[in-house]
């Protein structure tokens, strides 16, 4: 009997999961550029820093995608702002995704952060979070895009984001 009621439950299981799959593939974005292209950048209201609208190729960005109710968002924006200030010659933009909350929200956090945020901080669009989340398959935040050459050569967690800069040949300029 209980051999019965697992063998009726698995089949059940893979029936549900083969429908969930099937409605997800409907809804799938198209896949990110082939050549790592990255997407124009358009973003949102700039609460803090300079706002940025467009990338230049001759620079390297980190692009950090985190919201206001991510607790692990929140625990690594120090480490992120440390980055900013270790690596001068990249340019770091903190992108809020995923908000429900108005723009007062995200600017009371941003202020309440204070200089443990320090690095340009804007809220995303529709078009960035089709474009550079849902293309790329990104489902979790913490999350952190590296581009240099106008193309996506990392994503990873904040917390990688060291060695992957150091990789991809960035220097340290301060201490």
């Amino acid at each position: 009997m209980l051999k019965t009621f697992l063998a009726s439950f698995l089949i059940a299981a893979s029936l549900v999961a083969t429908a969930i799959a099937k409605e997800a593939d409907k809804k799938a974005p198209a896949p990110a550029a082939a050549d790592g292209a990255a997407p124009a950048l358009k973003l949102g209201k700039f609460f803090k820093g300079k706002a940025i609208d467009k990338l230049d190729p001759k620079n390297v960005y980190v692009i950090e995608c985190w919201a206001t109710w991510c607790g692990p968002c929140k625990a690594a924006i120090p480490h992120v702002t440390e980055l900013a200030h270790a690596y001068k010659d990249v340019t770091f933009i903190g992108v809020a995704v995923w908000e429900k909350g108005a723009d007062k929200e995200i600017a009371a956090f941003v202020k309440g952060m204070g200089n443990k945020m320090d690095y340009n901080v804007c809220r995303s669009t529709k078009d960035f979070e089709e474009k550079w989340l849902q293309a790329n398959g990104v489902k979790g935040i913490p999350h952190a895009f590296i581009v240099k050459d106008n193309k996506i050569v990392a994503q990873v967690h904040p917390g990688s984001l060291e060695a992957e800069l150091e990789k991809i040949g960035c220097k340290k300029t301060a201490k």
